[in-house]
């Protein structure tokens, strides 16, 4: 009796460990007090404004850039330029290998001089990959595997006092200069020819670099990492002194009481 009663206990055991591990993940809370009829309306009511306008554009500009980012909805394209003439791709992660019939789209046809990629703190991503993530559904397990290759061995790194923001800032910027990595590589021809540079930086969303929430850092020009190399660019020759903080990825230091 006892052989029978022993295989549907450890069952019955995996199942509730199963239920507990899922209801310990965090669940983002559905917004309250917008239906979706209301958001059509307003997306029509929206469109038809714009289709009215004077200042509505009647021809296709070539973008400035290429921008690969993070799908996060607190990443908008406004913390990085007043322009509009940005080409965006968004995964998850900002990967390069997960969009590049897109990303090839915007350097090859759309002839992008820039291509931007940003990661981001508090990235639901990067999070996930780090804790793991074999609970959730396959298609993003999918995503997520191809991390394994900027960050499997940052994952398993002790640093001594290392704060939970320190390591998850250094996954998302090893995350970050491999996509440069990856994509100098790709687009080599048009970098030497001077066609292209492909820039990857960090959105500090909760000011771990002590230089202000939402700054941008750029911590990687065609895999130049140095940032007193950074600084010296000709490419950041217009910029004012005290913009050139906004280079490299050390953190601002404390002010001095």
């Amino acid at each position: 009796m006892r052989k029978k009663i022993f295989p549907f206990s450890v069952s019955l055991l995996a199942i509730l460990c199963s239920i507990a591990y899922a209801d310990m993940r965090p669940q983002l809370k559905n917004r309250v007090g917008i239906p979706p009829f209301q958001i059509l309306k307003e997306i029509i009511d929206t469109n038809y404004t714009i289709r009215h306008t004077s200042d509505h554009p009647r021809k296709q500009n070539a973008p400035h850039l290429t921008w690969l980012a993070d799908p996060d909805p607190r990443i908008r394209s406004s913390l990085i330029s007043s322009s509009t003439d940005i080409y965006e791709v968004r995964n998850l992660a900002n990967q390069l290998n997960s969009s590049l019939a897109t990303i090839d789209y915007g350097i090859h046809h759309l002839h992008t001089p820039l291509l931007l990629i940003t990661g981001n703190n508090d990235n639901a991503a990067i999070r996930l990959f780090s804790e793991g993530y074999e609970s959730i559904e396959q298609t993003i397990r999918l995503e997520l595997d191809h991390l394994h290759l900027p960050l499997a061995r940052e994952v398993g790194l002790t640093v001594k006092e290392e704060t939970e923001q320190d390591r998850e800032m250094r996954l998302i910027e090893a995350n970050v200069d491999y996509q440069v990595t990856l994509a100098s590589h790709r687009y080599s021809q048009r970098i030497k020819a001077g066609r292209l540079v492909v820039v990857g930086g960090v959105i500090d969303l909760n000011n771990h670099y002590g230089s202000g929430k939402n700054r941008m850092r750029i911590i990687n020009v065609n895999g130049e990492k140095d940032t007193a190399k950074l600084r010296t660019l000709q490419l950041f020759r217009q910029l004012k002194p005290e913009r050139l903080h906004s280079l490299g990825r050390e953190k601002m230091p404390s002010p001095r009481n």
